[in-house]
């Protein structure tokens, strides 16, 4: 018999997983726009998602980074930011679909991929503060917590079959 918490925790994880897979797909779609397009089209994107609220308010904080990013941007940067973007959305995806099909041997490494991650971002971190990586990492713990407590639940219930 479950708890309230628990049911609770269970449907977390799977919410989870679906933010998680559909982060992936965009991160892929994203990973692949950036291949696919050169950097003078994403100046121009750019230039023209962030002129109105420029316009609006000069002194905009994001829209000035955004704009400022550009400068850095050079084609090395951009096939990096591709293929990590495209790593990091192929690795949630395969890994989501092996934790959506209730996959036992995905548990593991899926948890240790997204540790992995997490101490990469926080290595980001501390060479650069960001705040949106900081929430990023803050929700991947959160996600971490919730695969490692479904993995734990179900661990147990295969130990003991009769328990459910």
């Amino acid at each position: 018999m479950t708890t309230g918490r628990e049911e609770t925790l269970h449907r977390l994880f799977w919410l989870s997983l679906f933010i998680k897979g559909l982060d992936g797909i965009l991160e892929l779609a994203g990973g692949l726009l950036l291949l696919a397009i050169g950097n003078g089209t994403i100046t121009r994107l750019i230039t023209w998602l962030t002129a109105p609220e420029l316009l609006e308010d000069p002194h905009d904080l994001l829209a000035n980074a955004v704009v400022h990013s550009l400068h850095y941007l050079s084609a090395d940067t951009r096939i990096f930011a591709a293929a990590y973007l495209f790593g990091h959305g192929a690795v949630k995806i395969f890994f989501v679909a092996g934790l959506w099909r209730e996959k036992m041997w995905a548990f593991p490494p899926a948890l240790t991929i997204l540790s992995a991650f997490v101490v990469y971002q926080v290595y980001r971190l501390s060479q650069h503060a960001s705040p949106s990586l900081l929430i990023l990492s803050i929700i991947d713990l959160f996600v971490i917590v919730v695969i490692w407590r479904e993995y734990q639940v179900r661990k147990r219930s295969l130990s003991f079959p009769d328990a459910r």
